[in-house]
């Protein structure tokens, strides 16, 4: 009897060459977003902004973009040449990062900003279709899992490799570039760094456009009234459900785009002195994503069949507490083992959520029911959080050295009111579940399928 090849076996090195490739650009992505956190106070200086003006150009700009674009661009994934879609979001997104180091006012730094938020919403649609389609069923996820380690990676790159770069007192001088003529000294970082991106693009051509999977039939014949059937008699569950998550996003991008300028504000230490730490220290954090994934699997094992979302309720009991204590302490380094333990629990806030709605929704609606927890997501915390942040320091508090304790009060009120939340969910979960058939997956894991855009 002739034996039937494993699907496995079709994996060679062009398949881990394409993921490795689309790993790298998602975290060239990461590390472009998060580069302009870095310079806050430079740009204030430099254009003459308020807080509140920075803020729209770290959330919203980029934020309500990002978001909106995302659906046609998605789209395109579906229906063109997903290579071509990735090149040009990558060309786009570095294009507008070489425009970042060549502006000359606030306006200019926004439009730029909303072309690196266009660019980067082409990646993630296009890359998990890639890899859906290359890697066979039983091992897509690992794909997606070594893809999802772009996000932190990116912000880890952006501390360190853009605080090395960054000269001590170079924020408020001017330098002279040839061709270019006479830029901020902190512009001089997103030159090279946009034209590099744009020549990196070209690597998605090393690879071959997998032909597509077919679709399935039970959910193409799945309609609208199905999908809103289905979140109308959950309601009880979905409502304080992405509440809590909202919230967390807020927390999450507040303390991602604030932090730099916090540490700068508050400890009086430049970009040069606090980016290698910052990034060893957010690179750290990445690594407790497996461990808190074995964990939950163990308390999934014996009989915790929401796991997920219980185990996060119980380290969130942790981070309500060192958010309310981090941005007082005067030690900087002690802080920064806060901000580590606070960015490990807070960032990946949609994997949790990803896995907590495989607790109760069917596998032919759970594709588009995280989509749209990830565009709640994102609008509500690249939109709201860094501004809500820089009004509270504004307009409540005493003005820019007073980050610290604007951060706190948001970090602290929107982690225990979406801890509060998130237990209420539970408890909904439970009423309207019956005990046998409720959890409709049989290992519910931290890292899914449907997470590998879990931290845009």
């Amino acid at each position: 009897m002739q034996k039937i090849p494993d699907e496995t076996d079709r994996i060679g090195f062009s398949a881990w060459w394409m993921a490795v490739v689309l790993t790298a650009m998602y975290v060239l992505s990461f590390f472009d977003r998060n580069l302009l956190s870095l310079v806050v106070d430079p740009v204030r200086s430099g254009f003459q902004l308020t807080d509140v003006e920075v803020s729209l150009v770290l959330g919203p700009a980029f934020g309500i973009v990002y978001a909106i674009v995302g659906m046609p661009l998605g789209w395109a994934a579906d229906r063109l040449d997903r290579r071509v879609v990735i090149f040009s979001g990558i060309f786009t997104w570095s294009l507008a990062t070489l425009a970042t180091g060549l502006v000359t006012s606030f306006t200019g730094l926004a439009i730029a900003r909303m072309f690196v938020a266009i660019g980067e919403a082409a990646l993630t649609p296009a890359a998990v279709s890639l890899l859906s389609d290359r890697f066979p069923t039983r091992r897509v996820t690992v794909a997606l899992s070594l893809y999802n380690i772009g996000p932190k990676s990116g912000i880890s790159l952006a501390f360190l490799a853009g605080g090395l770069m960054l000269g001590a007192g170079a924020a408020t001088s001017y330098a002279t570039l040839p061709l270019f003529g006479q830029v901020h000294s902190w512009q001089v970082l997103f030159i090279p760094i946009g034209i590099l991106g744009a020549l990196f693009a070209l690597l998605v051509f090393t690879f071959k456009e997998p032909p597509r999977r077919q679709s399935n039939n039970a959910e193409k014949a799945l309609g609208n009234d199905s999908f809103f059937g289905h979140l109308s008699s959950h309601k009880q569950f979905y409502i304080p459900f992405a509440i809590a998550f909202c919230l967390l996003s807020i927390a999450s991008a507040s303390v991602q785009l604030w932090t730099p300028t916090f540490i700068t504000r508050h400890f009086g230490v430049a970009p040069r002195e606090y980016g290698p730490p910052l990034g060893i220290i957010t690179g750290i954090a990445a690594f407790g994503l497996p461990v808190m994934g074995v964990f939950v699997d163990w308390v999934y094992d014996r009989g915790v069949r929401d796991a997920p979302l219980r185990v996060y309720t119980w380290i969130l009991m942790i981070a309500g507490p060192t958010s309310a204590y981090a941005f007082f302490s005067t030690n900087l380094y002690f802080f920064l083992i806060l901000f580590g333990l606070l960015l490990g629990i807070i960032s990946p806030y949609m994997m949790y959520a990803s896995a907590g709605i495989k607790l109760i929704a069917p596998s032919e609606l759970r594709g588009r029911l995280v989509a749209g927890m990830l565009f709640l997501a994102s609008i509500s915390g690249l939109a709201i959080g860094p501004t809500v942040v820089a009004a509270v320091t504004e307009h409540v508090l005493s003005g820019p050295a007073s980050l610290g304790t604007s951060l706190g009060i948001v970090m602290t009120i929107c982690i225990v009111i979406s801890l509060v939340l998130l237990r209420f969910a539970l408890a909904q979960l439970r009423t309207l579940t019956n005990t046998d058939v409720a959890y409709r997956v049989a290992a519910p894991s931290i890292v899914t399928p449907n997470s590998a855009a879990a931290t845009e």
